[in-house]
């Protein structure tokens, strides 16, 4: 149970840190804000699957 909150919190600030990067990437007009989101969730969260990774940028649009 304790395994699966901690996923649960690692998702949810995947899915904030999405949210904020693309308001900033929105702002800068920026071409392929989901391969430098990928990148940075990848650098933040290394635990955390492609499959998640891309659900969070999803989840955060």
């Amino acid at each position: 149970m304790e395994k699966l909150i901690k996923f649960m919190r690692k998702q949810s600030s995947a899915i904030r840190v999405a949210y904020n990067m693309l308001k900033e990437l929105e702002k800068e007009k920026t071409k392929n804000p989901h391969a430098q989101i990928y990148k940075r969730l990848r650098q933040l969260f290394p635990d955390l699957s492609t499959k998640y990774i891309d659900s969070a940028i999803y989840k955060a649009k």
